[in-house]
């Protein structure tokens, strides 16, 4: 009767040690692997919508640039401190014109440069080795969206990096639980209304 008893507590311990080795299998091994996979899914869909919008107009450009829209040619070409006010604000009609495709091409550049951004700096630091590797084939890729962007233009290396990185949420405007983001396009538009040096850069 001992001898089942203590046999009975042995397997219940050894069961016990079993399940306490695979919890902690699980919080040490599966869960950093779970977590990365869902960051890397969760910016790689934000990241693809915004890369799919831009070069949705993109395509738009180069069609009719191509075809010498004389339309499209002047929006593009469009400045917004141009057709600002003497107290340095734009003049709303900037928004209904010409100036919203600038603006909102502007916008689309920018939001792919944040989420990229954002992307690069979530997974920096993820303890899972395989986001490691795909954070350096990320960074590759970024490296050379850098070189394209600055190569044969007036803009430099990493300016891609800044316009990305100020367009990133600041903490006052979004609550501290919340994903990282970039500033929606009614903010964008109302900082390139009233803050000079903000449309300036953008």
């Amino acid at each position: 009767m001992c001898d089942n008893w203590i046999t009975s507590i042995t397997k219940i311990i050894t069961a016990a040690v079993g399940v306490a080795g695979v919890l902690g299998l699980a919080k040490y091994l599966i869960e950093p692997w779970y977590n990365a996979r869902a960051l890397r899914r969760k910016y790689a869909t934000a990241l693809w919508i915004a890369c799919a919008d831009l070069e949705i107009r993109l395509k738009r450009i180069h069609e009719r640039v191509t075809a010498r829209d004389r339309h499209t040619i002047d929006a593009l070409k469009k400045i917004p401190d141009n057709d600002s006010r003497r107290d340095g604000s734009v003049r709303p009609d900037w928004f209904t014109k010409e100036g919203y495709y600038t603006t909102s091409t502007a916008y689309k550049i920018a939001a792919v440069s944040a989420w990229l951004r954002i992307y690069q700096r979530e997974l920096l630091f993820l303890p899972y080795s395989a986001s490691q590797d795909f954070l350096s084939k990320l960074y590759t890729s970024a490296d050379r969206l850098n070189t394209s962007f600055s190569t044969d233009t007036c803009l430099w290396y990493d300016y891609l990096n800044a316009v990305g990185d100020g367009l990133v949420a600041r903490p006052a405007s979004a609550p501290a639980a919340s994903a990282l983001a970039p500033l929606s396009f009614a903010e964008f538009c109302e900082l390139y209304t009233t803050d000079s040096r903000f449309r300036l850069f953008y």
